[in-house]
C-alpha cells in the first residue's frame, strides 16, 4: 500500500499500519493501530526509556504519513496482539524500559512473540526504526535483510546528534549507557524511512538494503508533500518539530 497524508486516514479494525512524521532529527516512525478501546493509536519509541501510545491522526503540529502493511490476516493478528500489550504497559507507571541504543545487530531478537521485551546480551536498546523491526521479528516478520546493509558517512553526524541528546540530563541516561553507544555504533543504521518501504515493497521476504534506501527517499518526498499540503486548521510555516527522533 502507498503511504497516504494523514487527513487521508483510513484504516479498518484489522489493520495495523505504519506511521512517519517529522521528529528532532530526520523522520520518525511507529505503528498505528486499533487499541481495546477501539481507537486508532500509535505507539512508537519517542527517546531513551519513552514508549508512547497517543491518539492517531496526531495534532495538527505533526504532520504525517500512514501507510496499511501488507501482511497476512495471521501476522496482523499476532502483531496487532502484541501492540495491544505494548500500548497498555506504555500508560503504566511502570513503564516499558527500551533504553534508546544503535546496535541494530546486537538488538535482534528483542521481542518475544506477544510483545514482551527483553534487552538481548550486547543490545544497547532500539531506535524508533528498530523498534517497528523488532516488533515485527518477534512475531516472526523479519522485514529487513540487516546483513546487506552499509554504513553511510551522514550515519556518522546522526549518532553524534544523538549522543548530544542523551548527554542532555533530561534524557535520563546514565553516563554507561551513553559510552555504550558511542562504542556500539558500528556506522549500521536502518533508517525510519527504510523500514516504512516495507509497506511498499514486502513480498514475503526480508528487504535488502539497496531496495530499501531506494524506496526510502519515495517515502521521505510523499512526507515532505504531505507536509507542505495546505490546511485551513494549520499554519505550515510554524509546525513545530517533535522531540522524538529516528
Amino acid at each position: 500500500m502507498q503511504f497516504s497524508c494523514s487527513d487521508e486516514f483510513k484504516l479498518e479494525k484489522d489493520d495495523v499500519g505504519l506511521v512517519l512524521h517529522v521528529g528532532g532529527i530526520g523522520a520518525h516512525i511507529g505503528f498505528v493501530y486499533q487499541s481495546n478501546d477501539k481507537k486508532f493509536k500509535f505507539v512508537h519509541l519517542a527517546f531513551h526509556k519513552r514508549v508512547v501510545q497517543e491518539p492517531y491522526p496526531l495534532d495538527a503540529t505533526k504532520r504525517s504519513i500512514f501507510a496499511k502493511l501488507p501482511f497476512s490476516r495471521s501476522s496482523l493478528y499476532s502483531l496487532k496482539s502484541a501492540l495491544r500489550l505494548i500500548g497498555a504497559r506504555s500508560i503504566h507507571p511502570s513503564g516499558i524500559n527500551i533504553p534508546y541504543g544503535v546496535n541494530i545487530m546486537a538488538a535482534k531478537g528483542s521481542f518475544s512473540v506477544n510483545g514482551i521485551y527483553a534487552l538481548p546480551k550486547g543490545s544497547d536498546g532500539l531506535t524508533c526504526a528498530t523498534f517497528v523491526s523488532e516488533i515485527c521479528r518477534g512475531v516472526g516478520l523479519t522485514l529487513l535483510d540487516e546483513n546487506s546493509w552499509v554504513a553511510r558517512i551522514e550515519d556518522q553526524q546522526w549518532i553524534a546528534q544523538i549522543c548530544k541528546m542523551l548527554e542532555d540530563p533530561r534524557s535520563g541516561a546514565d553516563t554507561a549507557h551513553i559510552e555504550q553507544v558511542k562504542s556500539g555504533f558500528s556506522g549500521l543504521r536502518i533508517r525510519p524511512e527504510e523500514v516504512a518501504s516495507v509497506a511498499n515493497l514486502w513480498k514475503g521476504k526480508p528487504i535488502a538494503f539497496g531496495d530499501a534506501a531506494a524506496n526510502g527517499i519515495e517515502v521521505l518526498k510523499k512526507l515532505t508533500d504531505c507536509c507542505n499540503k495546505p490546511d485551513p486548521t494549520l499554519n505550515v510555516s510554524n509546525q513545530a518539530a517533535s522531540p522524538s527522533s529516528g
